[in-house]
């Protein structure tokens, strides 16, 4: 396998972004050119859009961060066995060479990013002159923030949870050709608490804190702020690593602070614009509970090749009705589950199967709802609450406030571990936080609902590629 070095070249392409593309002349026989790309503010500007860009290809948020590689891993989709992309996955074989492939892809494209990322840091202190207003500011929190976002990504997939005193990963904090040896998992998620605590004091000119908005129309690089890591969603990212952590008090404190704003920033989504019968015009993704979401330019190319009924055979993902009842409790609770009754469709040939409708795009669709995928949402800051919550009465409240704005009408009587993982499926469903539930409760038999045909406490730890292992990181 070829050597990944990647502190050493970047390929630091940023999609079609006309303002970027100064961007793309790199020369790639040496270390960045930093000096020509970061010489002015719109410099550090295109950069960061850079870093967002690149993060929604296919081999990473675009499709097997999300709604491909890890939900299939937990049994999400029926995979037929001439779907060369993913039957392999769903079978638990992750030594096959398509798969290695896959989760190399996943690897080296991390790192990628955090390489961008690390560009900018590496620069803007020294060119603090450059900045007007509070932009200095809010550029190098949002990176710091996607630093430890990303960090937090490779090591969900490649680190031990079960045990944060192994090696787990290398925290990168330069952009640099030396070769980082991996860091235990404590000090991992002590290194992205740290990167995200300065980003949040950064982020405090972030006008989603200052002004509590989304959107600054005076300047379109400050419009929708949801779809950057901004201050609440470095905040809602710091409880999800302190959980990994195991420091529930910071967690719950964490996702408090987030909470007593959402009302405010990112409130439930409105019911009228889930139960509408025209589609174009129905909010799939529940936006408006977007704390942080990437745009994927290409989604809906994307769904139709792998999430619609219309997909060709060996790629649709898809689920068999049986399985998609059992998970949303259609007999009962879930017949008015929004997740059920309108996030999904039944196959027109292959009517035992339930495609999705979450991150479908249909022609002429709302602009405000399209190419989003969620990556942090408000539920999930409610789920963690429950989660850390000493007080069953207020953890079984947290549950229910997302089941009554989900439609469902029937409270839970008392919190507990398997509501807590039924919401987990039910919610998010082709988002790609299942396995990784699973694998920080260190689940050791398959739960009943997902029958899978593997031990997935097996496939936790996806092995790092080859070169990297041979490097001891």
């Amino acid at each position: 396998m070829r050597k990944i070095i990647i502190y050493l070249m970047m390929t630091l392409l940023v999609g079609s972004f006309s303002s970027c593309e100064k961007w793309l002349d790199v020369d790639m026989k040496s270390k960045v050119k930093s000096d020509a790309l970061l010489g002015d503010e719109q410099g550090f500007r295109d950069a960061l859009i850079g870093v967002y860009t690149n993060m929604t290809s296919e081999a990473l948020y675009g499709r097997e961060l999300t709604y491909g590689f890890f939900e299939t891993l937990v049994g999400a989709y029926d995979i037929s066995s001439d779907n060369s992309q993913y039957y392999d996955i769903s079978q638990g074989k992750l030594d096959n060479a398509n798969v290695i492939a896959k989760s190399n892809r996943m690897w080296e494209g991390l790192y990628n990013v955090i390489a961008n990322v690390n560009n900018i840091l590496d620069n803007i202190d020294d060119k603090k002159s450059l900045f007007s207003g509070e932009m200095y500011a809010i550029i190098k929190g949002e990176a710091l923030a996607l630093r430890a976002l990303l960090h937090f990504q490779v090591f969900k997939i490649f680190g031990d949870a079960a045990d944060l005193d192994n090696d787990a990963i290398p925290y990168v904090k330069c952009l640099d050709n030396k070769v980082v040896s991996s860091s235990t998992g404590k000090q991992v998620l002590d290194d992205i608490m740290e990167d995200l605590r300065q980003a949040m004091t950064y982020l405090e000119k972030d006008p989603v804190y200052t002004v509590k908005s989304k959107v600054d129309n005076s300047d379109s690089f400050m419009n929708d702020r949801q779809m950057r890591m901004n201050h609440y969603a470095a905040m809602a990212l710091y409880a999800e690593v302190a959980l990994w952590a195991g420091k529930n008090v910071d967690a719950l404190d964490y996702a408090k602070k987030v909470m007593a704003v959402c009302n405010e920033l990112f409130p439930w989504v409105d019911p009228s614009t889930v139960t509408i019968s025209e589609e174009r015009r129905r909010d799939f993704t529940f936006s408006s509970e977007h704390i942080f979401c990437v745009n994927i330019f290409n989604l809906r190319t994307l769904y139709n090749t792998w999430l619609s009924p219309a997909a060709y055979q060996q790629n649709y993902l898809n689920k068999g009705t049986y399985y998609f009842d059992t998970w949303y409790q259609s007999s009962s609770v879930g017949s008015v589950d929004y997740r059920y009754v309108y996030l999904k469709t039944t196959h027109a040939v292959t009517t035992w199967n339930y495609a999705g409708l979450k991150f479908s795009q249909p022609e002429g669709y709302e602009t405000r709802y399209a190419a989003r995928i969620p990556i942090i949402r408000r539920s999930l800051v409610y789920y963690i609450a429950a989660e850390c919550e000493p007080d069953p009465v207020k953890a079984t409240e947290y549950l229910n406030e997302v089941r009554r704005h989900r439609g469902i009408n029937t409270d839970i009587a008392e919190y507990n571990e398997t509501e807590l993982r039924r919401e987990y499926v039910k919610e998010f469903w082709q988002e790609g936080r299942l396995f990784f539930y699973y694998k920080r409760k260190n689940i050791t038999t398959n739960p009943s609902d997902r029958y899978l045909p593997f031990q997935l406490r097996d496939k936790y730890i996806i092995e790092k590629p080859e070169a990297e292992i041979e490097y001891g990181r």
